[in-house]
């Protein structure tokens, strides 16, 4: 079975091989992602704010300790992420080269 990263990350390929400028613009790329894959259609890329601009404002906001997430959310978030660490290491490790 195919894991949610190795599909993120086949269909991520796709996309930077089909459509050259998402090799340049991270919100294209996400914008191309969201309306191929989930169906969703967004305003045109250049009126929007950028999810990195929203999602540092509110990192930004929580290292100075305000607004914080709930411990549950918490919690979650940093379980996902050491799962995402170890999984993506097993996955993209350097193949061992015969000598």
């Amino acid at each position: 079975m195919m894991s949610k990263i190795s599909k993120v990350h086949d269909k991520v390929a796709k996309l930077l091989s089909e459509y050259p400028e998402s090799r340049n613009n991270d919100n294209y790329l996400f914008r191309l992602y969201a309306q191929i894959y989930y169906g969703m259609i967004l305003p045109p890329i250049e009126t929007i704010v950028s999810y990195e601009t929203i999602s540092r404002v509110r990192r930004d906001f929580q290292s100075k300790g305000l607004y914080l997430a709930e411990d549950r959310v918490a919690k979650a978030r940093s379980k996902q992420k050491q799962e995402f660490k170890e999984e993506y290491k097993k996955e993209h490790a350097p193949k061992a080269v015969g000598m």
